[in-house]
């Protein structure tokens, strides 16, 4: 993990976006089975802000489709399938270009940085100022 932006909201659920670095062991090695992760293009869109400009662009984008068991994706334990991929090596992923996203991640035998969005959603105080968590256990 190397950076994490978010801007706390009124709203209920809001997207926050984190940029992990996935480290795989030396190509030659026997170990090295890929990262992990399968990408798929789905037919919604989101928008991404320009943190400069505060302009918003619109895009369609990459989910993550499937998280294989024990992979490198699977051992950092943040990333989730349906979580929404903005770049890859600092390339962004516009209007869904999924093969251009899995050739990255193919090709890549080191270290690969994404650029994730995911939905946070949070829980209003009720007037008693107690907050009922329900936590859910992963796999």
């Amino acid at each position: 993990m190397d950076a994490f932006s978010g801007v706390p909201t009124s709203k209920v659920c809001h997207a926050e976006t984190q940029k992990f670095t996935l480290t795989a062991p030396l190509a030659s090695s026997a170990l090295y089975k890929g990262y992990g992760i399968s990408l798929h293009k789905y037919n919604i869109e989101t928008f991404l802000t320009d943190d400069q400009t505060g302009i918003s662009k619109k895009f369609r984008a990459i989910f993550i489709s499937n998280i294989e068991g024990n992979s490198l994706a699977d051992k950092c334990g943040r990333l989730q399938i349906g979580d929404r991929i903005l770049a890859t090596n600092d390339r962004f992923t516009m209007n869904g270009a999924t093969e251009e996203a899995n050739r990255i991640i193919k090709n890549t035998k080191d270290s690969i940085i994404l650029l994730v969005e995911f939905d946070v959603i949070e829980a209003p105080l009720s007037l008693s100022r107690m907050l009922s968590v329900k936590l859910v256990k992963k796999r």
